[in-house]
């Protein structure tokens, strides 16, 4: 190892203090050679949330890993940077603002603790920096990396990246992932019906199912189709029938999403009514012999369909949280496992 760094011109080895124990045998062999000793730096281990030292039980998992469970590189590397080392309060940094402050003797002396929650927290911070337009490419990019890739790939066209641009101010607000902005965004390219979530299942009563109903005709002619006249619209309707405006969007949000948490629905309105027509959809809207719909108004005719009738989804184990496309996230007094099987009968 000394001869291979010698001859490379290593100029500084960096490496865990698990390794002092090496530092004097090899500086013998620089002495001994008479070859000029390189900067030897011995910085703190990185421990997980216990306390101690990072295994693949607490998520040490190798780049790819990573990449796969939706983080971004540029996340990433502010993240790690920040383990053990600091720069006054500084807490975001670009990679040009970390190469020119990093210095060795800013490296604390105790060992930082890996914490999944503010590596998501600072993720989603950088998701809701990026461009919408970059995101729909790292989406598209994601994809050769998760299990169901392939499969939600093959729906990709220029109408679906379209569609998911136009979206995207709602959903990045919202995912802290790649993963949770792919999996918020599934109702722009999923097959229909859409399969509710539990919480969306109980939404949808025989009264607000009726209640979908009368509001699909308080929209059917409204135009042009926005955000803004679905929104006037909606809010007439629900003066009309002596409602809040909430309790007549929530049903038609899960509706069209198939959740109860979503973009803003007169958003998702606009993004599902953008065009006359849905090739991935399989559903047909309701409608009279010889009438055809006009441009935009698909979204509120399929509603109907969409809610009628709801797929079930089984529930999940309370003591792991199912990650979209194959990963979970399982929890055990205090620390967070990754893993991409599962291992409840009930999550298999």
């Amino acid at each position: 190892m000394v001869v291979d760094d010698h001859d490379m011109g290593v100029t500084h080895v960096i490496r865990g203090d698990d390794h002092l124990i090496n530092a004097a045998r090899q500086k013998q062999i620089y002495d001994a050679m008479e070859w000029e000793l390189p900067v030897m730096a011995h910085i703190p281990l990185i421990h997980g949330p216990d306390g101690s030292k990072l295994s693949k039980r607490h998520g040490a998992l190798g780049v790819d890993a990573y990449r796969a469970m939706g983080y971004l590189p540029a996340a990433l590397r502010n993240y790690l940077v920040r383990l053990g080392w600091s720069h006054g309060d500084q807490e975001i940094f670009t990679t040009q603002e970390m190469i020119d402050a990093f210095d060795l003797p800013a490296i604390g002396r105790s060992a930082a603790r890996f914490d999944f929650a503010k590596l998501e927290s600072l993720n989603g911070h950088y998701i809701r920096q990026s461009d919408d337009h970059s995101l729909v490419t790292l989406l598209e990019d994601l994809l050769k990396y998760i299990p169901q890739g392939p499969a939600i790939a093959a729906k990709f066209d220029d109408s679906i990246r379209a569609k998911l641009a136009q979206a995207m101010p709602g959903l990045k607000e919202r995912a802290k992932t790649l993963i949770e902005l792919l999996d918020n965004a599934g109702f722009i390219f999923a097959d229909r019906p859409l399969a509710l979530d539990p919480k969306a299942q109980a939404v949808l009563t025989p009264e607000t199912r009726q209640l979908i109903g009368r509001l699909r005709a308080a929209l059917e002619d409204v135009a042009p189709w926005t955000a803004a006249t679905t929104e006037a619209a909606m809010r007439t309707f629900a003066e009309q029938a002596g409602l809040k405006l909430g309790a007549v969007a929530q049903p038609l949000r899960v509706a069209l999403t198939g959740r109860t948490t979503s973009p803003g629905i007169f958003d998702v309105l606009a993004v599902l009514g953008a065009t006359s027509a849905c090739p991935a959809s399989p559903i047909r809207p309701r409608k009279k012999p010889g009438k055809r719909l006009a441009s935009g108004r698909l979204a509120v005719h399929t509603a109907m369909s969409y809610a009628f009738p709801p797929a079930l989804q089984d529930n999940q184990s309370r003591s792991q949280e199912r990650c979209a496309y194959g990963w979970f996230r399982q929890r055990t007094s205090g620390t967070t496992r990754w893993t991409q099987r599962p291992t409840t009968k009930r999550q298999r």
